[in-house]
């Protein structure tokens, strides 16, 4: 009898043991559950910011294009004023050019008597 006693506390004592060691990977489980959580809840905020992220990016690239267009329109219309200034100066030239000769005859008639008048 006295080993069915001993025998008796040795099993509460394991099942104390096991009752503990239960617990512990209870309050591990809890841990790791709570982790889990915090991990994914993570995962979500990192993926909604990729997300955003993406959607700035987009954006962004999209202003870029439109830059780029207007940019493009520019350099041309930039050209395009360089060939009418161009063409202005030679026109200028030209007038210029005309001026001095009607001048000229102008200046060459009144001394020298041409036009037609009386001299």
């Amino acid at each position: 009898q006295l080993a069915v006693l001993s025998e008796h506390a040795k099993l509460g004592v394991e099942q104390e043991l096991l009752a503990n060691e239960q617990r512990t990977l209870a309050q591990r489980a809890a841990a790791l559950e709570r982790s889990s959580k915090e991990v994914a809840t993570e995962y979500h905020r990192a993926q909604q910011g990729s997300q955003e992220t993406q959607v700035q990016s987009r954006q962004l690239e999209r202003e870029q294009e439109e830059a780029n267009k207007e940019l493009r329109t520019l350099v041309l219309l930039q050209g395009d004023l360089r060939h009418q200034q161009a063409d202005h100066y030679a026109q200028a030239t030209r007038l210029e050019r005309m001026k001095q000769r009607l001048m000229g005859v102008w200046g060459s008639e009144s001394f020298h008597g041409g036009g037609g008048g009386i001299t």
